[in-house]
């Protein structure tokens, strides 16, 4: 299986542990004293919420994308339109049923 996490969700992850942990790097750097870090619960939450705000904003993104396909489905049945020519957003077999 292939790693989903994208170089600029590295990115991000890594600007918000910066931003919000105060952590130099993700970056494993095999020394207890560079890879591990005391801090307080209040930083952990602000950078769990900037990352789920971060996934939601993603999701809205890819959802807004899809809308824009949207005319290519039936109004009525939600099917795939083929023909898009005078449909009034609905399918050959919504029409013929109107």
């Amino acid at each position: 299986m292939s790693n989903p996490i994208t170089k600029s969700v590295s990115e991000l992850l890594e600007k918000i542990a910066k931003k919000e942990m105060r952590v130099a790097t993700l970056e494993q750097r095999n020394s207890d004293s560079l890879d591990f870090y005391d801090m307080g619960v209040g930083s952990m939450r602000s950078a769990l919420e900037a990352a789920y705000l971060a996934g939601l904003q993603a999701q809205q993104n890819e959802d807004d994308s899809e809308d824009d396909d949207e005319e290519d489905i039936c109004d009525n049945c939600r099917l795939e339109i083929e023909d898009q020519s005078d449909t009034e957003g609905l399918c050959q077999n919504c029409l013929d049923e109107a």
